[in-house]
């Protein structure tokens, strides 16, 4: 586990309370962030999450509380609420638009992990940006 539950704490997560349900969630995120990572560089490239050296705090506690606020655990069986469409009542229709919502192996990730994960393999040269 590379952000313990204090950690979480210590670094501003709100979303989960209790260690047992943290403790099931982060190992979950990790390999959420370990596959994005994956897409994001080289094959030849590619180690272990915690070789990278890394720090992922800020994405790990973003992505455990974005995760928790949109279906937690369920989200990694594909029941988050974000992949709803559209919801119908009688009289009533509702089309909800998650187009711009990034998808990593069918789950949702946070932008502001992205973003962070991102920055941080530019700063340690594992990846470039192309203009």
């Amino acid at each position: 586990m590379l952000v313990t539950f204090d950690e979480y704490q210590a670094a501003g997560g709100k979303a989960l309370t209790d260690e047992e349900a943290y403790n099931q969630t982060e190992p979950l995120v990790e390999k959420l962030i370990e596959a994005y990572i994956q897409t994001r560089i080289p094959y030849w490239r590619v180690l272990p999450l915690e070789e990278y050296g890394l720090d992922l705090t800020f994405a790990i506690v973003n992505q455990v509380d974005f995760i928790e606020a949109h279906g937690g655990l369920d989200a990694f069986t594909g029941a988050s609420d974000l992949t709803l469409k559209t919801v119908t009542t009688s009289g009533f229709s509702y089309n909800m638009d998650n187009s711009k919502l990034q998808m990593v192996v069918g789950l949702p990730l946070s932008g502001l992990a992205m973003a962070d994960i991102d920055n941080q393999l530019l700063q340690a040269g594992l990846r470039s940006l192309i203009l």
